[in-house]
């Protein structure tokens, strides 16, 4: 009986030990468990962050691109303004020194006629200027 007493009693002390270990095992499952989740969690938050990486790193680029081409576009449309710009200059220069010669050849007239008309009387001036303006 004693035995028996002793026994029934290692059994309750092992059941005990076994309902602790499985408590315990189960506790361990459970942290595991969210542990995991967690861990994935943090792992699907990283792999948006990364994929929200790269798309922001593209847009970045698209951008840069889109910048550069102005850029480009901008410096030609510059260069064609300079260019035009000169253009003006040269045409305006061209422009100066034929009004220069006109007024040499106008100066030049006007002494021409003023030699020619200066021992003219004036009837014969009329008639020399309404014959010219016939012709």
């Amino acid at each position: 009986a004693d035995r028996n007493a002793e026994v029934s009693e290692l059994r309750k002390d092992l059941d005990v030990v076994l309902d602790g270990m499985i408590e315990e095992a189960t506790k361990v499952a459970e942290e595991k468990e969210m542990a995991d989740r967690a861990a994935m969690e943090k792992e699907l938050a990283l792999n948006a962050e990364k994929k929200l990486a790269v798309e922001l790193k593209q847009e970045l680029a698209d951008r840069n691109a889109e910048v550069a081409k102005l850029m480009t576009e901008n410096e030609k449309a510059l260069a064609d303004k300079n260019a035009e710009k000169k253009r003006v200059a040269e045409l305006e220069k061209k422009l100066a020194d034929m009004d220069a010669e006109v007024w040499k050849l106008v100066e030049k007239c006007e002494e021409e006629l003023a030699e020619r008309t200066a021992d003219m009387s004036l009837a014969d001036l009329i008639g020399s200027m309404y014959y010219t303006h016939e012709i």
